[in-house]
Parts: C-alpha cells; structure tokens; sequence
C-alpha cells in the first residue's frame, strides 16, 4: 500500500493504473478542469459516480420505487430512509435540485400507510422532501393531541355516568353500605329473613263464612269479632 501521499500524487496514480473508459476520462478530466476543482477529491467523486457502484445506484433507486412506511414507523424515520436511499440512488447528483426533491416528494406520499395522510399532503402540494415530512408530522401530532383530549373527556365523564345509576347518599340498612337501599340489597342473608318474615306475616284471602270464621276465630280474632257483632244486631 502507499502512503504519505499528496492530493496531486493520488490523482496522477490513478490515471497511470486505470484502463480503458476510465483511463479515457480522467484524461480529459485533468485537461479540462480548471485549477481551483482540479483535486483528488473532485476527481474520485467524479470516477464513483460514473464507475463505482452502478447496481448500488440501480438497486436504490428500485427501492425508491417501491418504498412503503412500515406498521408502527413514524413519519421522520420513514423520511430518513428515503433521504439514504436517495443518496445512493442520486449519488453524485445534488439531491436538493428541484426535480429530485419532486421525485423523492412522490416517493413519500406514495409509500404513506395511512391514506387521510396521503391525501392531505397531495392537496398541500410540497415542493421539497422536507416540507412533506413536516406538514405530516403537524397533522400525526395534531391527532394525537385530539386523541389524548377525548381520552381524558371519557375518564371524567365516567364517574358521571355510573354515579346516575346508584343513589348517592344512601345507606343499605342491611349491610350498611352506600349506593342502595335495603329493599335493594344483594346481601344474601338480607333475602333470606326478608323471605321468612313475610312467610310469618302473609295473611291469605278468601270468602269468610260462618263456619270459616269459627274454625279461625283463633286465627284471625279482630275479624271474627267484628263479624260476630254485626250478626248479633241483625238478629
């Protein structure tokens, strides 16, 4: 390998190592260019654009054509990859030039997954890569806000919401909890002596004759009475 060599040097090297095509070029090149761009640097930018890399340069380009924003990748990463897919697919080229920015323009409104977004950025009509990352960007973090806002509206108004079906306030007499009244109480041992208590207490109907209130006279001892007077002052 050789070192400590000068700017000067390595482009003389070059030319006396290269063949063909390449030799032909760098010919021409250090007899046309003036002395200011006459540097190694200008010349192997030169020789990697037209000789280095080509499939590389392809193979991005195809990818361009075919780049989609993946589930769960946001909006500026997605833009930084097609920013180094265009700088290999457009190496050597100025990618700020107003036809490549229109180009990689496309590229990303095409590969949107979500296509509200896609539709909002073509009616904006960006001019560059970078204003249709932001215009994007403004309107992901504009529904994310909307989003977030919706969400705390819903955690306070469900307190609300629950709080009309019980009874504020109120205090079960049975298990001495709040939200209910008694009659409304699941506690099972409330059902039970609530059951057995009106077991104890249900009179039942029917048609009272005589023979009916002397069997029952025990039974039902205000009712026999009340009857027993009124047969008396009929008679």
């Amino acid at each position: 390998m050789i070192t400590n060599l000068g700017p000067n040097d390595c482009k003389m090297i070059c030319y006396q190592t290269s063949v063909g095509p390449v030799s032909d070029f760098i010919a021409r090149w250090l007899r046309e260019t003036d002395q200011v761009n006459n540097n190694w640097d200008n010349l192997n930018t030169q020789l990697n654009f037209r000789y280095g890399h080509i499939p590389d340069a392809s193979y991005a380009f195809e990818l361009l054509n075919k780049v989609n924003q993946k589930i769960g990748e946001n909006v500026p990463i997605f833009g930084e990859r097609i920013l180094t897919l265009a700088t290999d697919a457009f190496r050597g080229q100025d990618i700020n030039q107003p036809i490549v920015q229109l180009q990689l323009v496309n590229f990303f409104i095409n590969g949107l997954y979500q296509d509200y977004l896609r539709m909002k950025i073509m009616r904006e009509n960006p001019q560059t890569l970078a204003q249709a990352v932001n215009s994007a960007m403004a309107d992901t973090q504009l529904r994310r806000k909307d989003l977030k806002k919706n969400n705390g509206n819903e955690r306070n108004i469900t307190p609300m919401d629950i709080s009309h079906y019980r009874e504020i306030g109120v205090k079960c007499s049975n298990c001495n909890r709040f939200g209910h009244k008694a009659k409304y109480c699941r506690d099972k041992k409330f059902h039970v002596n609530a059951v057995s208590s009106r077991a104890e207490i249900h009179v039942p109907r029917g048609n009272f004759n005589d023979n009916t209130i002397g069997n029952n006279a025990n039974t039902y001892p205000r009712r026999f009475n009340s009857v027993q007077t009124i047969l008396m002052t009929t008679r």
